[in-house]
Parts: C-alpha cells; structure tokens; sequence
C-alpha cells in the first residue's frame, strides 16, 4: 500500500482521504482504527460539553474530592484544588486532542506519527496499564458496595468474617464475564445508572444540609491556610485523576464537527463540572466529620451508616450498577485491545480482557483505598507519571517537530513514513517517566514526585525535542 494517498482539506482544517477504500489493504487497519470521514464528524460543542458533564458524575470523582476533605482541605479548598486541577489540565487536553480532530484518527493510529507504527504499542501499553489500575480500583468500590447491599437484604451476611472478600470475588467475576460475552447490554444500564450516581448525591447533600445546617455545612470546617508541601501533590492528584483521558482524548475529539466545537465544549466544562460534582462531595464529607466524628470519604462507607436498609440499599446498588457499567466500558476494552494489538497472534481481546481483570487485583487496590493519602499521593500521583510522559511527548512532536503536518495515509502504511520504532520518542518517554518516579528512590528528589505529571511532561517534551533536532 502507498502513504501517498490523496487527501483534501475543508474549511475547518479537517483532512480525510480521497479513496478510504484503500486503507484496507493495509496489515494494520481495521474498522475501529479507520479515520472518521468528515461527513461523519457530527459532535457539536455540546455533545463534547455533554461527554465530561457525564465523566464528572461518578463514584471516583466523588472519592477524589472527598479525599481532599479526609486529608485536611476544607471543603472549599478541595473544590477550589479540583477546579484549579482540572483547568491546567484543559491545556495539554486540548493540544493533544488537535491532532485527531483534523485527521479523524483514533489515540491508537495518532500516536503512531509520534512513535512509529510499531513503536505505538509502548503508548498504548502505557494507557492500556494504567487503565489496569482503574479497572481494579473501580471493582473493589464495586465489590465493597454489593457486600453493604447484600448485607441490607440480609443483615447476616454482615456477620460473615469473610463477606467483604466475598463480594469482591462475585463482583470482579461478574466483570470478567460481561467483558467476555459483549457490552450491548450494559450501554442501556449505564444510561439508566448514570444520573442516579448524580440522583444518590444530592440526596446525600440534602442529608448533610438537614443534619447540620445550611449554616452548619459551610461553617463546619474553618478555612485552611494548607501550605505548598500539601497544595502542590494535592494538585498533581487531581490532573492525574483525568490525564489517561486527555492522552487517549483522541477516541472521542476525532468525531469533532470542528476544533472550535471540540475546544469550546471540552474547555468549558471540564473544569466546571468537576468542581460542582467535587463541591458537593467535598461538603457531604465535611459533613460526617461533625456528625460522626471523623471525615468519611468512603461514599459506600457512608451509606453503610445508615439506619434504613431501604436507603443503604439503593444507594449502594446504584453504585453496584454505576460501576460495573463504567468499569467495563472504560477499563477493560482499552487496554484489552492494547494487549491485542500489541502481541495480535498471541492476544485475543477474550485474553486481553482476562489478562486485564487480572492485572486489577496484582495492584492491590484495597490498599490503594485504605487512606486517602494512598489513593491520592500513592496512585494518582504516581500514575500521573506515565502518562504525563507519553503526552508530552505527543503535544511536542505534533505542535512543534511535526508543525501539525502528518501523512494520514503512511499512518497506515507498516513500510512507509512511520515504520518501525521511533528511539527518540521511547527514550524521551523512558526519561520522563524516570524523572517522575525518581523522588521514589532518592527522598531528596520527592518534590519531582510531588510533580509527577509536570515533571514527566516537561522532561520528555524536551527530550524528544532534542532528538527529533539533532536527527534533523
């Protein structure tokens, strides 16, 4: 196949080819990887706003405000935190969002300009592991939520010293087996579920309200001077809790109807509708501290207090729900396919998906969610290094090395313009990634820890820079 197919160019500055057809020649092209026609890039800057108004709502966004309360933050400091997080990460999102919504091309194809057609994989695995961590994470919120609701339906079940196990077993299996047999189904559960996570919480803030008062919740925890050695990680965390989804943003801005609609969309609310959703959850929380005595920042933990069983049980199967929904569709099929494309005779998306559920448990996220401090500092910041590594690369190479030039056609081409591995781009992504985690090591270097997705994006940023102008 040739990497010299004609393209045209419209109005907007969105390319597609002349003959698409021809692209299925290629080894490395299928259906879900092909470029979107222009015909069909229909996402107006509200369906772009509607994508991150519905990612805000969630069991994760919720602990990632609540956290910041159970760490010391008043509930106006976490929400601040999370506005301020997420509006720096808006930055390097919509720069690495650019490339696919001009060329229609998924975040699997974009990156192979970048790193080469075979060196891509390295950027998928990275995405693909991290999503690894989250798959975990959300199973045994998952799991923690179907042992409270099964202990409303039957109280002994709370006696049983095992349960919790238990519940996280039944849960992660119940994964496994919807990853394995198809998502239809799920797509008409996770419409139902999604605004009852939104339903549950104001429920939540209306419980808080009338045991504390209006009065009372704004007032239960003075501000906080909290100083730079807190802010800054805090910081780090909350652009860690999206950066996967601003490295693979690509998936969803390549259906763009332009780059205003996707800029305008993903750029306004983003930052807001995170620090709503995370202003509601930081105030619950503040709210258990003076009602229980100590911060819950657990939502399932929370509901497990109540007297009724009829409230713990809806709340927690709605979570149950929420969950397994979410979790399938964005934890599993990302890194499956990675797994796939990566080792495709060896890796079925059946064994990716498996080899997935699998990786959840080996990192452990019961203790990830055992403190706030190990959920924030531990996998957010920590996993903010990869990722931040992978995108700097990505924002360099397009904006800078490539001056937003790319051949669609040779992305598809294994013998053309981007065979092969790209050095320069593993290695800057190598450096920055060890930049990021150095301060593990060397507890003198911990403020480039503090920093992780800074760190990472800056070092490679300027690593592949450097490469791609010495080989020039």
């Amino acid at each position: 196949m040739s990497s010299a197919l004609p393209h045209i160019e419209n109005r907007h500055g969105q390319v597609e080819l002349v003959e698409p057809h021809r692209l299925e020649q290629s080894d490395v092209y299928n259906r879900d990887l092909a470029p979107v026609p222009v015909l069909q890039r229909r996402w107006s800057s509200f369906n772009c706003a509607a994508l991150w108004i519905a990612l805000a709502h969630s069991i994760p966004t919720y602990m990632l405000a609540s956290a910041l309360v159970g760490m010391g933050m008043s509930a106006f400091g976490a929400a601040a935190t999370v506005l301020l997080g997420n509006t720096l990460l808006v930055v390097p999102l919509l720069l690495n969002a650019h490339g696919p919504a001009r060329y229609g091309v998924p975040f699997a194809v974009y990156v192979r300009a970048a790193y080469g057609i075979s060196g891509a994989h390295v950027a998928t695995l990275v995405r693909g592991f991290v999503a690894c961590g989250w798959f975990g994470i959300q199973t045994w919120i998952g799991g923690q939520a179907l042992h409270v609701f099964l202990g409303s339906l039957f109280p002994s079940w709370l006696e049983f010293a095992n349960g919790q196990w238990v519940a996280f077993g039944i849960f992660w299996m119940l994964n496994v087996a919807l990853s394995l047999r198809g998502l239809q189904g799920l797509r008409y559960i996770e419409n139902f579920a999604a605004p009852f996570v939104l339903v549950m919480t104001c429920a939540l803030l209306l419980w808080a309200i009338s045991s504390v008062g209006f009065s009372g919740l704004l007032l239960s925890s003075p501000m906080r001077a909290n100083s730079w050695q807190d802010i800054v990680p805090a910081l780090t965390a909350v652009i860690g809790f999206w950066a996967p989804m601003a490295l693979s943003i690509g998936d969803f801005s390549r259906y763009a109807k332009s780059q205003r609609d996707q800029i305008m969309g993903q750029g306004l609310a983003l930052p807001w509708a995170m620090a709503l959703y995370a202003a509601m959850a930081a105030f619950i929380t503040q709210a258990t501290a003076v009602i229980y005595g100590d911060a819950v920042w657990d939502p399932v933990q929370l509901v497990s207090r109540f007297k009724s069983p009829v409230m713990t049980g809806i709340s927690t199967a709605t979570v149950v729900i929420a969950t397994l929904s979410v979790n399938i569709a964005a934890n599993v099929v990302s890194p499956a396919r990675s797994f796939s494309n990566a080792l495709p005779k060896r890796i079925s998306f059946r064994t990716g998906a498996l080899l997935t559920a699998f990786l959840g448990i080996a990192v452990m996220p019961w203790r990830l969610l055992e403190m706030p401090s190990d959920f924030l500092f531990t996998w957010l910041v920590g996993s903010s290094a990869p990722t931040g590594a992978v995108l700097g690369v990505l924002v360099i190479d397009y904006w800078v090395v490539r001056k937003r030039t790319i051949s669609l056609g040779a992305l598809y081409d294994p013998e053309g313009e981007y065979r092969g591995v790209r050095k320069a781009a593993v290695t800057a992504t190598l450096a920055g990634i060890a930049v990021g985690w150095v301060g593990i090591v060397f507890p003198a270097l911990r403020a480039l820890y503090d920093i992780a997705f800074f760190s990472s994006f800056i070092t490679a940023a300027f690593v592949h820079w450097g490469l791609a102008k010495a080989r020039a």
